[in-house]
């Protein structure tokens, strides 16, 4: 995941169209279960903290990168962090392409409850959202798109770009579990 300082310093370094920086949409953290598996309340930061002491086991990701960072930081912020790692049981380390490799802790039932984002969790009919995080604890993922100052074809990136910000596409990204910016 690439943060607006990275994109910043691409672009000063000239790899990017500095008048081409578009935010497309956004994804919230999700707690997930799964399908037909009783839903905790997670309304609250009480709540929640609740939940995942209730909690016979909680998929953790394996691999380093944002589900894993929210994850300490949360459980962090909760003062749980000592608390839960015996519940802790961690993703196999993914083949190259693939991701959420976490929820198959859940969907096989290695593990009673998960983190993820809304919309990795809506793709799953294996699984069932609790609900997203509570506001205190919410972080969003941003998609943003670019244009390399390499581009082949930068009248048809741009094109792409607009697509993707139209009602229509808008309307996909939301049913998707994406918030359209």
């Amino acid at each position: 995941m690439e943060t607006p300082s990275q994109w910043e310093a691409l672009a000063s370094e000239g790899k990017l169209d500095s008048g081409v920086r578009t935010n497309l949409a956004s994804v919230k953290w999700a707690l997930h279960v799964k399908r037909g598996a009783p839903k905790p309340n997670i309304d609250t930061v009480d709540a929640l903290r609740q939940a995942l002491l209730n909690a016979n086991s909680i998929a953790y990701s394996s691999v380093q990168g944002p589900i894993r960072a929210y994850q300490a930081r949360v459980t962090d912020q909760l003062g749980l962090t000592d608390a839960l790692k015996a519940k802790a049981r961690y993703g196999r380390t993914p083949r190259p392409g693939e991701v959420g490799v976490t929820f198959e802790l859940v969907m096989n039932g290695e593990a009673d409850i998960g983190f993820g984002s809304v919309s990795e969790i809506l793709a799953r009919p294996a699984l069932e959202m609790v609900g997203p995080m509570p506001p205190e604890l919410q972080s969003t993922i941003s998609f943003v798109a670019v244009l390399p100052i390499t581009a082949s074809e930068p009248a048809v990136a741009k094109a792409l770009i607009e697509f993707l910000r139209s009602p229509k596409a808008r309307a996909v990204l939301k049913q998707a579990g994406l918030e359209p910016d």
